[in-house]
Protein backbone atom coordinates (compact mmCIF):
# COMPACT_ATOMS: atom_id res chain seq x y z
CA UNK A 1 0.00 0.00 0.00
CA UNK A 2 1.52 3.33 -1.01
CA UNK A 3 2.05 6.06 1.55
CA UNK A 4 0.93 9.63 0.92
CA UNK A 5 1.96 13.07 2.05
CA UNK A 6 -0.10 16.22 1.76
CA UNK A 7 1.78 19.41 0.92
CA UNK A 8 0.98 23.02 0.12
CA UNK A 9 3.07 24.67 -2.56
CA UNK A 10 4.58 28.11 -1.85
CA UNK A 11 2.18 31.09 -1.82
CA UNK A 12 -0.71 28.82 -0.75
CA UNK A 13 -1.82 28.32 -4.34
CA UNK A 14 -1.82 24.56 -4.79
CA UNK A 15 -2.34 21.58 -2.52
CA UNK A 16 -0.76 18.28 -3.52
CA UNK A 17 -1.29 14.67 -2.55
CA UNK A 18 1.95 12.85 -3.25
CA UNK A 19 2.83 9.18 -3.20
CA UNK A 20 6.08 9.27 -1.27
CA UNK A 21 7.34 5.99 -2.73
CA UNK A 22 5.84 6.11 -6.21
CA UNK A 23 5.28 8.20 -9.30
CA UNK A 24 1.81 9.66 -8.90
CA UNK A 25 0.58 13.03 -7.72
CA UNK A 26 -2.75 14.82 -7.60
CA UNK A 27 -3.35 18.52 -7.16
CA UNK A 28 -6.04 21.10 -6.58
CA UNK A 29 -5.25 24.78 -6.65
CA UNK A 30 -6.15 28.37 -7.35
CA UNK A 31 -3.65 30.74 -8.94
CA UNK A 32 -5.16 34.21 -9.20
CA UNK A 33 -7.58 33.91 -12.15
CA UNK A 34 -6.94 30.17 -12.54
CA UNK A 35 -8.62 27.14 -10.96
CA UNK A 36 -7.10 23.71 -11.55
CA UNK A 37 -7.26 20.06 -10.59
CA UNK A 38 -5.60 16.95 -11.91
CA UNK A 39 -3.96 13.59 -11.46
CA UNK A 40 -0.78 12.43 -13.17
CA UNK A 41 1.42 9.35 -13.19
CA UNK A 42 4.83 10.33 -14.50
CA UNK A 43 8.09 9.44 -12.81
CA UNK A 44 10.13 12.45 -13.88
CA UNK A 45 7.38 14.96 -13.04
CA UNK A 46 6.60 13.30 -9.72
CA UNK A 47 10.31 13.13 -8.81
CA UNK A 48 10.67 16.87 -9.47
CA UNK A 49 7.61 17.69 -7.36
CA UNK A 50 8.70 15.35 -4.55
CA UNK A 51 12.13 17.00 -4.47
CA UNK A 52 10.63 20.51 -4.45
CA UNK A 53 8.04 19.55 -1.85
CA UNK A 54 10.62 18.77 0.83
CA UNK A 55 10.65 22.51 1.57
CA UNK A 56 6.87 22.97 1.34
CA UNK A 57 4.58 23.15 4.33
CA UNK A 58 2.79 20.00 5.31
CA UNK A 59 -1.00 20.13 5.47
CA UNK A 60 -3.54 17.75 6.91
CA UNK A 61 -5.57 15.39 4.79
CA UNK A 62 -8.69 17.28 5.94
CA UNK A 63 -7.26 20.56 4.59
CA UNK A 64 -6.46 18.89 1.27
CA UNK A 65 -9.91 17.31 1.06
CA UNK A 66 -11.55 20.67 1.83
CA UNK A 67 -9.76 22.39 -1.07
CA UNK A 68 -10.45 19.37 -3.27
CA UNK A 69 -14.16 19.57 -2.43
CA UNK A 70 -14.42 23.30 -3.16
CA UNK A 71 -12.48 23.22 -6.42
CA UNK A 72 -14.10 20.06 -7.72
CA UNK A 73 -17.48 21.74 -7.19
CA UNK A 74 -16.27 24.95 -8.90
CA UNK A 75 -15.02 22.93 -11.90
CA UNK A 76 -17.94 20.51 -12.11
CA UNK A 77 -19.95 22.19 -14.89
CA UNK A 78 -18.65 22.05 -18.46
CA UNK A 79 -18.33 25.41 -20.27
CA UNK A 80 -21.35 24.74 -22.51
CA UNK A 81 -23.58 24.40 -19.47
CA UNK A 82 -22.39 27.75 -18.11
CA UNK A 83 -21.99 29.81 -21.31
CA UNK A 84 -24.25 28.05 -23.83
CA UNK A 85 -23.60 28.78 -27.50
CA UNK A 86 -20.87 31.34 -26.76
CA UNK A 87 -18.27 28.55 -26.40
CA UNK A 88 -15.85 27.50 -29.14
CA UNK A 89 -14.05 24.14 -28.82
CA UNK A 90 -10.58 23.21 -30.08
CA UNK A 91 -7.99 20.45 -29.98
CA UNK A 92 -4.25 21.05 -30.28
CA UNK A 93 -1.62 18.35 -29.67
CA UNK A 94 -4.20 16.11 -27.95
CA UNK A 95 -5.12 18.89 -25.50
CA UNK A 96 -8.68 20.23 -25.51
CA UNK A 97 -9.65 23.88 -25.19
CA UNK A 98 -12.88 25.80 -24.70
CA UNK A 99 -12.93 29.56 -25.24
CA UNK A 100 -15.61 32.14 -24.42
CA UNK A 101 -15.08 35.71 -25.58
CA UNK A 102 -18.55 37.14 -26.03
CA UNK A 103 -20.36 37.24 -22.69
CA UNK A 104 -17.20 36.80 -20.59
CA UNK A 105 -13.52 36.06 -21.01
CA UNK A 106 -13.05 32.41 -20.09
CA UNK A 107 -10.88 29.49 -21.13
CA UNK A 108 -10.75 25.87 -20.11
CA UNK A 109 -7.90 23.51 -20.90
CA UNK A 110 -8.42 19.77 -20.54
CA UNK A 111 -5.93 16.93 -20.64
CA UNK A 112 -7.49 13.49 -20.88
CA UNK A 113 -4.69 11.15 -21.85
CA UNK A 114 -4.65 7.42 -21.14
CA UNK A 115 -1.34 7.30 -23.02
CA UNK A 116 0.35 9.88 -20.79
CA UNK A 117 -1.78 8.95 -17.74
CA UNK A 118 -2.50 12.64 -17.30
CA UNK A 119 -5.87 14.11 -16.42
CA UNK A 120 -6.57 17.76 -15.65
CA UNK A 121 -9.10 20.55 -15.92
CA UNK A 122 -7.85 24.15 -15.80
CA UNK A 123 -10.05 27.24 -16.04
CA UNK A 124 -8.80 30.81 -16.49
CA UNK A 125 -10.58 34.17 -16.60
CA UNK A 126 -7.60 36.47 -17.24
CA UNK A 127 -8.56 38.65 -20.22
CA UNK A 128 -4.99 38.95 -21.66
CA UNK A 129 -4.43 35.19 -21.26
CA UNK A 130 -7.73 34.24 -22.91
CA UNK A 131 -7.16 36.73 -25.75
CA UNK A 132 -3.68 35.35 -26.46
CA UNK A 133 -4.88 31.74 -26.23
CA UNK A 134 -7.80 32.50 -28.57
CA UNK A 135 -5.46 34.02 -31.17
CA UNK A 136 -3.15 31.01 -30.96
CA UNK A 137 -5.97 28.47 -31.24
CA UNK A 138 -7.66 30.25 -34.15
CA UNK A 139 -4.37 30.07 -36.09
CA UNK A 140 -3.11 26.64 -35.05
CA UNK A 141 -5.77 24.33 -33.62
CA UNK A 142 -8.60 22.26 -35.06
CA UNK A 143 -12.18 23.00 -34.09
CA UNK A 144 -14.16 20.17 -32.49
CA UNK A 145 -17.80 19.76 -31.55
CA UNK A 146 -19.25 20.26 -28.08
CA UNK A 147 -20.19 16.58 -27.68
CA UNK A 148 -16.64 15.34 -28.24
CA UNK A 149 -15.26 17.99 -25.90
CA UNK A 150 -17.81 17.25 -23.17
CA UNK A 151 -17.26 13.47 -23.34
CA UNK A 152 -13.49 13.79 -22.96
CA UNK A 153 -13.83 16.54 -20.34
CA UNK A 154 -16.11 14.31 -18.26
CA UNK A 155 -13.49 11.55 -18.28
CA UNK A 156 -10.72 13.98 -17.28
CA UNK A 157 -12.87 15.47 -14.52
CA UNK A 158 -13.83 12.05 -13.14
CA UNK A 159 -10.22 10.82 -13.17
CA UNK A 160 -9.11 14.00 -11.39
CA UNK A 161 -11.82 13.70 -8.74
CA UNK A 162 -11.18 10.02 -8.10
CA UNK A 163 -7.45 10.71 -8.13
CA UNK A 164 -7.17 7.62 -10.29
CA UNK A 165 -5.32 7.02 -13.48
CA UNK A 166 -5.60 4.13 -15.89
CA UNK A 167 -5.10 1.16 -13.58
CA UNK A 168 -4.25 3.52 -10.70
CA UNK A 169 -0.53 3.35 -9.90
CA UNK A 170 1.35 1.86 -12.81
CA UNK A 171 5.05 1.52 -13.64
CA UNK A 172 6.80 4.85 -14.29
CA UNK A 173 5.86 6.63 -17.52
CA UNK A 174 8.68 8.81 -18.82
CA UNK A 175 7.44 11.71 -20.91
CA UNK A 176 9.95 13.92 -22.61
Amino acid sequence: MPSYTFKRAPSNVGDYKLITDGDKYTFFGTFGTTKTMGSVVNYSVARTILQASTGWSGITEATYESKKGQLSEDLSNPPGKIYGDAVQYFVYNKTLFAIVKKSAWFSETVNQSEERQEYSVVQNTSIPYVQALDTFLMNNADKIDEGTYTDLRTKAYENSISEATAGDVLPPAEIG
